[in-house]
């Protein structure tokens, strides 16, 4: 009786450890856009506040690169402007546009990756589903003087499989 509860705790443990070993193992295709491009997109205005979050789609681990920035600009359309028309987006096409509520970008340049321009002013905190964007903005909001120049810049990648 004590053999068959031992290899039954035995057999139990092997269980346990295989699908662990299974379950860790997943990784998935982690997809993040390059740091050169997170670089060139911080020239755009003054970081307030960064953040990363990372979401599963697919077999594919994406991770967002946020960036909150202030442009100098007296109004939201001023603002939105002065990002489209800087030297950072020059090679980059306007493939949505939903203004003032924000502007979805694409470049050759930068193959399967979404830029999107979103204005902070008028945006639920509440609403933002990402902890890590949630904190940014807090952090932004505190830091700046005009809190109507805020521009959130977020970077993905979309060539998930």
């Amino acid at each position: 009786m004590k053999r068959v509860a031992l290899f039954a705790a035995l057999g139990g443990i092997a269980l346990c450890m295989g699908l662990y070993l299974v379950m860790s193992s997943w990784a998935g295709t982690t997809l993040e856009v390059r740091g050169e491009l997170v670089q060139q997109m911080r020239r755009i205005g003054n970081v307030k506040a960064e953040a990363t979050s990372r979401f599963t789609e697919a077999d594919s681990i994406v991770v967002t690169k946020y960036l909150i920035l202030d442009i100098d600009g007296s109004t939201i359309d001023e603002v939105m402007g002065k990002a489209l028309n800087s030297p950072e987006l020059r090679s980059w096409a306007v493939e949505s546009d939903r203004s003032p509520s924000w502007v979805q970008l694409r470049s050759r340049s930068w193959a399967n990756t979404l830029l999107t321009l979103e204005p902070l002013k008028g945006r639920p905190v509440d609403a933002v589903s990402s902890v890590e964007l949630r904190e940014a903005i807090a952090a932004s909001l505190k830091r700046a003087r005009n809190t109507d120049k805020l521009l959130i810049v977020s970077l993905r990648r979309t060539d998930t499989t």
